[in-house]
């Protein structure tokens, strides 16, 4: 008595038996496009993800006119880091250092989006003080130029109150 096998690997029907199966094993393949399975990230994800980490300033690009020299020396040595959610990429923890009189940053400080709309870059912080949001108006990936207002530091300083732009590097 033959076997079903022994029929199939007969000569004639070996071409056969091997071209049903390429053609099983073809329709069983991914077909995604040929790329990986990451999900489509929006503009806030991509930007959150290029803004991980630390950002050090290189250049206070404006200040009010009646700003103290010693201001300026503060904001240029500005560091922020952003922490992002390495799984959902959304906006986690933030500190800031060096410039204390613009961006105190207290226990559990943290960062958001101003708001829902993906193509405005509008940051908002909470715990951080007197500063509590600012504007990116210039990003490339390693440097970004940031805006704010200063209305006044807690030390009742009235002198540099306005608007500043200071571009930071990635680290």
């Amino acid at each position: 008595m033959r076997t079903v096998f022994s029929i199939i690997c007969q000569r004639r029907y070996f071409p056969v038996y091997l071209l049903s199966v390429l053609v099983v094993l073809a329709s069983c393949k991914n077909d995604d496009g040929g790329g990986d399975n990451s999900p489509e990230l929006n503009a806030q994800q991509e930007r959150a993800q290029a803004l991980a980490g630390t950002w050090v300033s290189s250049q206070v690009a404006e200040s009010p006119g009646d700003t103290e020299d010693a201001a300026i020396q503060e904001l240029n040595s500005l560091q922020l880091v952003f922490g992002v959610n390495q799984t959902t990429l959304a906006p986690t923890t933030f500190s800031a250092s060096g410039a204390d009189t613009y961006f105190n940053s207290g226990s559990g400080a943290s960062w958001g989006w101003g708001n829902a709309d993906p193509d405005d870059d509008a940051i908002t912080l909470s715990a951080v003080a007197p500063v509590a949001a600012f504007d990116i108006t210039s990003f490339d990936g390693s440097t970004m130029t940031i805006s704010f207002n200063f209305e006044g530091a807690s030390t009742g300083r009235i002198a540099g109150l306005g608007a500043y732009r200071v571009q930071l590097t990635k680290q």
